[in-house]
This record gives structure tokens, sequence and C-alpha cells, in this order.
């Protein structure tokens, strides 16, 4: 189905049971595990994501964000190939943060892909 969204964005719908992640998309993802240089996300794809620790604003070495497993992050992904994990970052194009990063509270649960695309920012 060919959907329309402002400004001038189509995209065509279709019942995809799973999310593929695209460079550009906003995504929600839970922390499951992390590295020296990376932390892993499960965005619900086909991979878990990859968020490099120096994906904030400011980050640098002395600067390493400490996130337990459970922490809700919202960022946008990067790099999105196939057969590779995706790469996500909690900066926008020009290097701030924006609206990106941990979500302290509320709620997040599982719907269809067509109902979050109707809620996308």
């Amino acid at each position: 189905m060919l959907r329309f969204s402002e400004p001038n964005k189509y995209y065509v719908e279709g019942s995809q049971k799973r999310y593929v992640p695209h460079a550009g998309d906003s995504v929600l993802g839970i922390v499951v595990d992390s590295t020296f240089d990376n932390f892993l996300v499960d965005i619900k794809g086909p991979d878990l994501a990859f968020l490099p620790v120096l994906a904030f604003e400011g980050g640098t070495k002395r600067n390493i964000p400490k996130f337990e497993a459970g922490t809700l992050i919202y960022a946008r992904v990067v790099t999105a190939n196939t057969g590779m994990n995706p790469e996500l970052s909690c900066t926008d194009s020009s290097g701030k943060s924006a609206e990106f990063g941990v979500l302290k509270d509320g709620y997040m649960f599982e719907c269809l892909t067509g109902l979050s695309r109707m809620y996308e920012l």
C-alpha cells in the first residue's frame, strides 16, 4: 500500500512482521550488553545494533556513558546494510544530542510496524 506523510514523503507499507532498519530511522532500543567500545542494543530488528560509546554529544574516551542492561535509548540509525549489524548514534547530523539519548520515564510497548509508522516524528 502506498502511503504519504508530510512533507512530500511517500513510502510503501507492507505487512512486515519484523522491523528492517534503514539509515536515518529514529528507533527505541534496549541495551542488552556492553563492551569497552560499544553497547549492544536490541531494536527489534533481525540483528542487534551497535551503539559506539563515542556516539554521544561530547563523547570522548574520558567521558564514556555507563548504561546498565535494560536501559531504554532513543537513537537514530546511521548505517544499516544487509548482513551487518546496524550502527546507531545518539546525535543528529550536526553532532548535537537534540532529542536523542536515554529515556528515563515512560513506557515502551511492541506494536505492528504499520502502526509505528503512523506515529513517526
